[in-house]
Order: C-alpha cells, then structure tokens, then sequence
C-alpha cells in the first residue's frame, strides 16, 4: 500500500497493480525523474528515509528539486506499506508515532 501525506487530497495505492498505477503517473508528469536517498533510519523492519528528486515537467520542461520524507514497513524482505510525507521533519515524526504504537503492542 502506498499513501502520499505530501499533498492534499492524494489518493492511496495498493497492490502491485496500484503501485503501477502511481509510477504511470509520475512517468506521464515527469521527464528525467530521479529519487536519490541521502539518509535513513530503520527499526523493527521500518524504515524512515530522506530522498532528494529531481526531474523536469512533461509539458512544461522546467526543472523541479525538492525533499521528501519516506516510511516504509518491511515484512519477510518486502515492502508491505510506503508513506510519503513532504520532508525528512514529516517523516521523522510519522516514523515516532509508529515506533510508539509499536512499543504499546509488545
């Protein structure tokens, strides 16, 4: 499952077939995408990430670079759940919570 928490209104993905359906997406709006990851955190199979993109729009051709922050849940090797958050202040306090919750369930 995927959840987009760095813009309003973002709709969520799951399956495979729904992560396709999210990479179509970007590939339609965005020319030369790149996502590079400059930090991370990880507990108990998550894993918090900072990734820096960069790409240029489809239609306009302007660049565009920016942060974003993301959670992942990891089970038996696979991602089972993706976050997206807008910076690596977003994630960090998403990934608290969820290490809380985690913390109160053992």
């Amino acid at each position: 499952m995927l959840e987009d928490h760095s813009i309003p209104d973002a709709r969520s993905y799951r399956g495979h077939e729904g992560i396709a359906d999210w990479w179509r997406a970007l590939e339609h709006n965005w020319a030369d995408l790149e996502v590079n990851p400059e930090r991370f955190i990880h507990d108990r199979g998550d894993v918090a990430a900072l990734l820096r993109v960069s790409g240029r729009g489809r239609a306009s051709g302007v660049p565009v670079e920016g942060e974003f922050g993301a959670l992942l849940k990891v089970r038996n090797g696979l991602v089972v759940k993706l976050e997206i958050y807008a910076g690596w202040d977003a994630v960090l306090k998403a990934w608290e919570l969820h290490q809380r919750e985690a913390d109160a369930a053992a």
